[in-house]
This record gives structure tokens, sequence and C-alpha cells, in this order.
């Protein structure tokens, strides 16, 4: 009896251990492993979706190839760290310093949209903050349209208020954009208005 006991023990402590080898091994034939997660995409009520033909002549223009994407951003980062190194001398908070170095005419307003993020801590933040803003209200402003018009709702008004929410942005990166194909495109932004986009952008 004495002899058995242990062996009796052995074997029920390495019971575990054999299971887990064994589940180990049917792991991979597992149904659980074999299925990944069921991922879905939610629409608006008001979405709308439109089919274009692709004019092979216009394809290569349509979207930016990876390489186009890394060249960007290596670009980014240069410009970035070169607007640093102009305004480091001034020992202020970045937003003084910048402010200063436009002043000096070392920096232009549009040389820093779009890379803010890069250059001021706060600026991630504050771009996160005016996102969410954004839907909140035209999220808020089509309750409100849907309770009063029923759920056809009113989507020119909708897409109005959508429109007056994004304005800023939408303005900041036509300057962005301008700046990388041709600053003679700037004029479709006044210059005081693009000041004051750009000010209220810095103003932190």
């Amino acid at each position: 009896m004495r002899c058995s006991q242990p062996s009796a023990n052995i074997e029920r402590s390495s019971k575990p251990s054999n299971q887990g080898h064994s589940l180990l091994e049917e792991w991979p034939h597992n149904e659980s492993a074999l299925h990944y997660p069921r991922k879905e995409v939610t629409f608006s009520e008001y979405s709308g979706l439109n089919l274009y033909k692709i004019n092979r002549l216009y394809q290569p223009e349509i979207s930016y190839s990876i390489s186009d994407i890394k060249r960007f951003q290596a670009q980014a980062s240069l410009d970035a760290n070169r607007i640093r190194s102009l305004i480091s001398p001034y020992r202020l908070r970045i937003g003084p310093a910048i402010r200063r170095g436009i002043d000096l005419g070392l920096i232009r307003y549009e040389e820093l949209v779009g890379i803010e993020h890069l250059i001021m801590e706060k600026a991630a933040a504050k771009l996160s903050y005016e996102r969410r803003a954004h839907v909140s209200s035209v999220l808020k402003a089509q309750k409100q349209l849907k309770k009063k018009y029923g759920n056809a709702g009113d989507t020119v008004m909708l897409a109005k208020i959508a429109r007056m929410s994004s304005s800023s942005s939408i303005e900041m990166a036509l300057v962005r954009a301008a700046r990388s194909l041709d600053d003679g495109k700037l004029a479709r932004i006044s210059s005081s208005r693009r000041l004051n986009i750009m000010r209220a952008a810095y103003a932190a």
C-alpha cells in the first residue's frame, strides 16, 4: 500500500501536464482558433453610396502609393525639426515662440499647417477634441432634424450644419494643400482670413 500510494500521486500530478500538451497539439485545429471575431461596419441612416467607373488615365492620381506616404512623412518630420530648431533659441513656450518666429519672418503660417502635432504637444489633443466636438454637434443636429421631420429628415440642412462645423478644418486643409501644390492657390482664402485661422490654431 505504501508503494502504490506515491505512484498514484505521481500519476495524478502528471495528468494536468499531459492535458496541457494535448491542448497545445489540438489548438491549431480547434474551431475557436480557426475563426476570427466578426467585425462589422455601420453607416448613418442618411448615408448614401455612389459608384463611379475609374478612368485609367487618372487612376494613378486617385490615391497615394506607400512610397509617396513615406516620403510625405519624412518631409513632414524634416519640416517639424527645422521649425523646432528655429524657435528653440527664444526660450519661450511653443506657442509664443512660434509667433515670435513668424513675426521675424523665419516661419510662415502655411508651413505649420498639417504638422502641428509634430511641433506642439497640445495640438494633437486639441485636434482630437475638435473632431469629437464636430461629431457630437452633427449627431445632435441629426437627432433634432429627425425628431422634427421624421425618418426622412432634412439631409440638405444636415449637410450645411456639418460643413459649418468643419469649416475651419476645411480651410486649414486648403492652406496645406495649396502650399504642397502651388502657393498661388492660397488666393482662394483671403490673407486676413488665413491669418485668423492660423492665429487661432497657435494661440496656445
